[in-house]
């Protein structure tokens, strides 16, 4: 009778190089035991100097891994990764890569600016000549210069709304800290008056409503320039 081969084998044997690679750059995936009990757990992928945060939730299917690569990487894993996801997984538990810990303040703090994006990036986005419309209907993102705008009054709602327990200031600390999104709060114009707004980058819409290449052909705007 043979032994079972491990999933690392089958994946040499099937010459998934693109797999193999990509549990090579893993460096370790933590399991993050939420503190409430019900609550879901968090899988936290160290690759290179990248952090994707996972729910356990949807670890079953590899689409939610593959939009945070995208956002972190700017470009997709191999597409054999997507095949032998399940072999992948599976490897990780059996090259003891998965270290089991209790959630933290910070992994509190880390899922809850997850949560947060994951709520903005339902808002419609709006091009820059629809900004008019921002007077009827708060919840949006501007999109100008290929970067996505959130009005500030809108950080504090969403927060109060998704009743979601993290600072502002700390909000934007982990986003800029874990690479989820480019979150900076910059000044601009809206009309006669001031419109306060955090700027996020392209990445951080995995599917936008509207296409990038549609926008206007602007620019890139360095940190002195207004949104105007």
């Amino acid at each position: 009778m043979t032994s079972d081969i491990s999933s690392v084998e089958k994946l040499k044997k099937w010459d998934s190089k693109g797999s193999l690679k990509l549990l090579n750059d893993i460096v370790k995936v933590e399991k993050i035991r939420p503190k409430i009990p019900g609550d879901d757990y968090v899988y936290k992928f160290d690759i290179s100097d990248r952090t994707l945060i996972i729910p356990s939730s949807k670890m079953l299917n590899p689409s939610m891994f593959f939009r945070r690569y995208l956002e972190e990487f700017n470009e997709l894993p191999s597409e054999d990764v997507s095949e032998r996801w399940e072999l992948i997984v599976n490897a990780l538990k059996e090259e003891e890569l998965i270290v089991h810990v209790e959630d933290t303040e910070e992994s509190d703090e880390t899922f809850a600016a997850e949560t947060f994006l994951n709520v903005i990036r339902q808002f419609p986005i709006l091009k820059k000549e629809d900004r008019d419309r921002y007077k009827q209907n708060k919840q949006v993102l501007f999109c100008h210069n290929s970067n996505f705008y959130l009005p500030n009054e809108m950080v504090k709602k969403v927060l109060d709304n998704a009743h979601i327990r993290i600072k502002i200031q700390r909000l934007n600390q982990l986003i800029i800290k874990y690479k989820i999104g480019a979150g900076t709060i910059r000044h601009g114009k809206e009309s006669n008056e001031t419109l306060r707004c955090w700027i996020f980058s392209p990445n951080l819409i995995s599917e936008p409503l509207i296409s990038i290449n549609d926008l206007p052909d602007d620019p890139q705007q360095n940190q002195g320039q207004e949104y105007q």
